[in-house]
């Protein structure tokens, strides 16, 4: 799957090891939800099933948003999990929290060196 999903990992079955959304059962909700929202336009392929829903439009209209809503999950997950293969690889910060921090020390630090230089200019 392209969420990384369904491998071993220590803190949940078929799961990958980090993940954002708690709890993890969510995961487990989706993979199942991705699976029958897959399958739900595969009743437009028989007129025989369409016939039993009543309207053909109707049937289209309704399988059609079940699979934009599909994509649309999956590119929640699908972004999750970039993200997270990002933070993995140190290629971007997992909490913006952190980087607020981060920054805030790096002003100080900043502001420090700039008082620091002016003393020093001031003592020659």
């Amino acid at each position: 799957m392209d969420w990384n999903l369904l491998e071993c990992s220590d803190k949940s079955i078929l799961l990958r090891k980090y993940l954002t959304f708690a709890p993890a059962r969510n995961y487990y909700i989706v993979i199942v939800l991705n699976f029958i929202m897959r399958s739900a336009w595969t009743m437009t392929l028989s007129p025989a099933i369409i016939a039993t829903f009543g309207d053909k439009n109707l049937v289209t209209l309704v399988t059609g948003s079940i699979e934009i809503i599909r994509r649309g999950i999956w590119n929640l997950f699908r972004v999750e999990k970039e993200h997270l293969a990002n933070c993995v690889e140190f290629k971007a910060i997992p909490d913006l929290k952190k980087l607020e921090d981060k920054l805030q020390e790096d002003m100080i630090t900043e502001s420090i060196t700039n008082v620091r230089n002016k003393e020093h200019a001031m003592n020659r």
